[in-house]
């Protein structure tokens, strides 16, 4: 099916009707691929998923504006993320080297900038909203979020980035 749609994403001949592919997001695809490599991370079909959903991501989401779809990217971000660890923890064990697939090294960029933004946006809010903050401070450090001990699985654990800022 991922196949399929990224097919259909990359054909010249459906340039007309490309809104309707877009529009139909094939997420179910992404979360049995993921499941199943959650449940079979070292298996044949590991390098064959992998690269499917990264072909059709790169072509669907990797261009996007994220911002858009922040909400939706985080939960989707949070499930790839997690069958890529038990890929990872499983070839480890197995004494395997994996290659990190661009779908994976895409999404951790996207992650650190949608955090980077959000705490950007914040400091600027409290900025304009009263200037009494000493100036020699870290953003980081007014806001007692250290990024320097930061882990990409701390962010997966929580639902919201304002969870991520309430914990800290």
């Amino acid at each position: 099916m991922l196949e399929c749609n990224t097919n259909l994403m990359d054909s010249p001949r459906i340039k007309g009707y490309l809104w309707l592919v877009q529009f139909h997001f094939p997420f179910l695809a992404y979360i049995h691929l993921l499941q199943d490599l959650k449940r079979r991370p070292v298996e044949n079909h590991t390098d064959t998923a992998w690269k499917a959903m990264t072909h059709n991501y790169m072509l669907r989401i990797a261009g996007s504006n994220q911002e858009e779809h922040s909400d939706f990217f985080l939960v989707f971000s949070r499930i790839v993320l997690q069958a890529r660890e038990a890929c990872e923890n499983s070839a480890r064990e197995k004494g395997k080297i994996l290659i990190t697939p661009d779908i994976v090294l895409d999404i951790k960029k996207k992650i650190i900038q949608i955090t980077t933004n959000f705490l950007g946006n914040i400091s600027t809010a409290q900025s304009n909203e009263s200037n009494t903050f000493d100036e020699n401070y870290d953003n980081n450090e007014r806001l007692g979020f250290n990024l320097d001990s930061f882990e990409y699985s701390d962010l997966f654990q929580l639902n919201t980035i304002e969870e991520l800022l309430k914990s800290n």
